[in-house]
């Protein structure tokens, strides 16, 4: 993601959301464990790690899944807690992001022919 701040001069954002099914037994990821993830849930209906802590672009959600809208919505959500103001959210194509990031310029390599 990047602001459509004509002044905003960092990197893109990246968020990373889990879904962790606090009622179930929720599969543990490659980099998560799903223990873990509920323990540092701790019966929120969802929890946005601070600046600085380990996994700062994490967004835990009390979920077992979400539709596209009710990411987009997690998603503004997690950007409100980073102190970024939200209007609105724009699809936008990854060669957009060329430059940007190392990992959009490692997509971007991906993705071409």
């Amino acid at each position: 993601m990047r602001p459509a701040d004509p002044t905003y001069a960092g990197e893109s954002l990246w968020v990373t959301i889990d879904c962790v099914d606090t009622a179930a037994t929720t599969p543990p990821t490659p980099e998560k464990d799903s223990e873990t993830l509920r323990l540092w849930l701790c019966d929120r209906p969802y929890r946005v790690a601070e600046n600085g802590e380990a996994g700062d672009t994490d967004l835990a959600v009390n979920a077992r899944d979400f539709t596209r809208s009710e990411f987009l919505g997690w998603v503004e959500v997690w950007l409100r807690a980073k102190g970024f103001t939200v209007t609105e959210l724009v699809h936008a194509p990854l060669s957009d992001f060329a430059g940007t990031h190392p990992h959009a310029d490692f997509l971007i390599r991906l993705t071409q022919p």
